[in-house]
């Protein structure tokens, strides 16, 4: 109550701002006061306590973890849309520049999840094996590469494959960060639908392939969409498939009929890459999917 009552007044002086300096130069004034309505709103809670003196910078830690917050989510919600990006300016521009660009947004990402874990203890990591075994092993693959053939390469990998520990580590930083913000704030299902819809650009694009609107990198007729790679882009929509089903069946209404629709069209785009290893794989988990759901 206290902090809805904090929002309806900052609020109120928020309209209070927007009339006082309205048009295009009264932005600046507007842009700063909304850029500060977390420090107000702080302010207002700690006023709103009864009994208890707040340290004087309460309001500041506020407005931090609400900045803090953002400069997690922001990166984590367009992390999924990578998969389209392509830097021409970059050796192998299929795979150089998501993997620069996916260690950067982890990067920023990481920093703020430092600070959220500082202020509140609700986004610190909680115990489980699979977080266990999994820093396990990359700790393990320091060792690992250290006495590699070649070290160098093991740990930083190279421009065509963008692997090796360096982006092994990302990618568990990654998984902490998710699997501590997301289910704090109940976002789960929200980033797997962004995924989604980053899948649904993806299979618009390989249908402009398809049409002659975009040209195949590969050469030939095998779909390569945004991935520059027919066997890349069929391993990606397995994963989406997978992913669109699982949803569809956990929603309602018009969204439960659109996710079957978009599962058949990455169906259909991963059968125009031709690609036999996917295909083999997607009767294989249809097989077993159908045996768990009749077990179930």
């Amino acid at each position: 109550l206290v902090e809805r009552a904090g929002c309806t007044a900052v609020d109120s002086r928020t309209l209070r701002i927007e009339k006082r300096y309205p048009g295009v130069l009264g932005w600046p004034v507007r842009a700063l006061y909304r850029l500060m309505r977390p420090w107000y709103i702080g302010t207002f809670h700690i006023l709103a306590q009864k009994g208890k003196k707040a340290p004087w910078y309460s309001a500041g830690i506020m407005a931090l973890k609400n900045i803090a917050r953002w400069a997690v989510l922001a990166p984590l919600f367009i992390i999924p849309f990578l998969v389209l990006y392509v830097s021409d300016t970059l050796y192998f521009p299929f795979i150089t520049g998501k993997g620069f660009a996916f260690r950067i947004l982890v990067e920023i990402a990481l920093a703020g999840w430092a600070v959220l874990a500082l202020i509140d203890k609700k986004y610190r990591p909680q115990f489980s094996w699979t977080f266990v075994l999994y820093g396990a092993l990359v700790l393990w693959m320091i060792v690992a590469d250290a006495f590699a053939v070649s070290p160098l390469k093991a740990f930083w990998s190279n421009f065509e494959r963008m692997d090796g520990w360096i982006t092994l580590v990302h990618v568990f930083a990654l998984f902490a960060i998710m699997g501590t913000v997301l289910t704090a704030d109940k976002l789960w299902r929200s980033w797997w639908l962004t995924f989604l819809g980053a899948s649904v650009l993806v299979c618009l694009y390989g249908v402009f392939q398809l049409m002659g609107v975009f040209a195949i990198h590969q050469g030939g007729v095998r779909l390569d969409a945004t991935l520059g790679n027919a066997e890349y882009l069929a391993g990606y929509l397995l994963f989406a498939l997978a992913i669109a089903r699982w949803q569809a069946c956990e929603s309602r209404g018009g969204l439960r009929y659109a996710l079957f629709v978009l599962a058949a069209l990455e169906v259909s785009i991963s059968h125009l890459t031709e690609t036999r290893g996917a295909a083999l794989a997607l009767v294989v988990a249809v097989a077993v999917g159908a045996v768990l759901w009749m077990v179930d």
